[in-house]
């Protein structure tokens, strides 16, 4: 399982321990799924023993923590037009569709009404630019936001 998948059960079992992400992925969208999950922070493996110390210590105290590059990433995520974002549950729709689910499917597994699913296709259609399911997986993964 990847960090993401990782943190997600850790978080399930232990909500109250911050999760300090130590990675080699400097992907935006990656980033911000891992802070919209709850994590205590998000450093790159290039970071020094020292810089790591200290960051599990800030995390601690509950601080938000992140290496300067990816400051620098989420500065830029800042700026980029909320349309062009979908949101964590319309990621994890598509995601669904993507993998062949049925919208009752997706429902089912995600907790929600088919209805409520719906909704989150139609807004992801319309941030994506698309008509249809089929559009907007192919439209997501090119633009890398949403994996299989």
């Amino acid at each position: 399982m990847d960090g993401l998948e990782l943190m997600t059960k850790l978080r399930e079992t232990r909500p109250s321990v911050p999760v300090l992400l130590l990675t080699v992925v400097e992907d935006p969208t990656v980033i911000r799924e891992a802070l919209d999950q709850g994590a205590a922070g998000y450093l790159l493996k290039s970071a020094s023993t020292d810089e790591i110390i200290r960051s599990v210590e800030r995390a601690l105290d509950g601080q938000l923590v992140v290496s300067a590059e990816v400051g620098t990433l989420i500065a830029g995520m800042i700026f980029k037009s909320e349309e062009d974002t979908l949101s964590p549950r319309e990621r994890e729709v598509l995601t669904g569709v993507a993998r062949g689910l049925t919208n009752a499917r997706v429902a089912s597994q995600l907790y929600i009404s088919e209805t409520t699913v719906k909704t989150h296709l139609r807004r992801a259609f319309t941030k994506l630019g698309v008509q249809d399911r089929t559009s907007a997986v192919t439209e997501a993964l090119q633009r890398g936001l949403i994996r299989l």
